[in-house]
């Protein structure tokens, strides 16, 4: 599945989840109806340090939900690269996320799939979506916080799929993100390992633990059984450092950010919150526990997911 394809897929997979009257049942499509705000798409946001720069949760969240579906597909670090925002932004509102992208030139006038649309009333704008299609009259969009009408409609409480007239003087125009951009990055940094990369965990697994792998680059029984006997955990006493870069270097690999030190052999907050977000993308048990499961789907192609 190419990158668009699964932002899009993520989003779709959205459609008719109701905003809370409070801040339970989150995770529920249709749990807690109301009109307060309340959404698990700012609920996680808040939980990743440094995303926004204040919470969330409980404000008007078309904006949110389309930061959310970014964050998902391709983790924190690589979702802010391509909505140009900074960390600690003020992205989770449509005006100052729109001027993101006009900032480096990124607004067009006719949309593409994966677009970032915005709407305007008089000079505001004020209402955002995701393009998932476009034909020769109309454009298509998935968003938060709206109604299933045929009008833009702003906190609405619902994710719907919509769609308007090309020409509607309502579109205020389009963010694009550089997905070419994110996709030589993730060549170029994937380039650094080898297919090998089971073989390289076996390495390093026997190197640091004596455990004696067979390196066969394969990840069989003997590999899981010695992944749940030497995990990593924040609450272990004691982390082997070369474990831990070895696990860092394969989740920057694939987007997420382990913290402003990088690769530094601290199984830390940023890099546990790293782990987290890799497992929840994943359908893993988010733990922030690295053991069998987690490894294997670590070392599964070296690929962003």
């Amino acid at each position: 599945m190419d990158q668009i394809s699964k932002l899009i897929s993520i989003a779709l997979a959205q459609v008719g989840y109701i905003e809370k009257q409070t801040n339970y049942n989150l995770d529920d499509k249709n749990a807690n109806r109301g009109n307060k705000n309340y959404t698990k798409y700012a609920r996680d946001l808040d939980n990743i340090s440094g995303f926004y720069n204040t919470k969330k949760n409980g404000y008007d969240w078309c904006d949110i939900f389309v930061d959310w579906c970014f964050v998902q597909a391709f983790g924190k670090q690589r979702a802010l690269e391509l909505l140009n925002q900074p960390e600690k932004s003020c992205g989770a509102g449509c005006s100052f996320s729109m001027n993101y992208y006009k900032n480096k030139g990124q607004v067009y006038n006719t949309p593409k799939r994966g677009d970032q649309i915005f709407f305007k009333n008089g000079i505001s704008i004020y209402h955002t979506g995701l393009v998932y299609k476009v034909d020769n009259s109309r454009v298509y969009t998935i968003e938060g916080n709206t109604k299933p009408t045929n009008e833009v409609v702003a906190n609405g409480g619902m994710v719907c799929k919509k769609s308007y007239p090309l020409n509607a003087n309502y579109i205020a125009g389009y963010g694009r993100p550089k997905y070419e951009i994110y996709s030589e990055k993730v060549k170029e940094e994937n380039s650094e390992c080898t297919e090998n990369v089971i073989l390289q965990w076996q390495k390093m697994m026997n190197k640091t633990y004596g455990c004696g792998l067979i390196e066969d680059n394969s990840y069989g029984p003997d590999s899981e059984l010695k992944a749940n006997k030497y995990y990593l955990y924040y609450k272990k006493p004691t982390i082997q450092n070369e474990h831990v870069k070895f696990i860092q270097k394969i989740l920057i690999q694939k987007g997420y950010q382990c913290g402003k030190c990088g690769i530094d052999g601290s199984y830390g907050p940023d890099t546990v919150s790293a782990v987290k977000e890799f497992q929840k993308l994943n359908n893993l048990k988010v733990d922030g526990y690295v053991e069998a499961k987690t490894t294997r789907k670590l070392l599964k192609n070296n690929k962003n997911n």
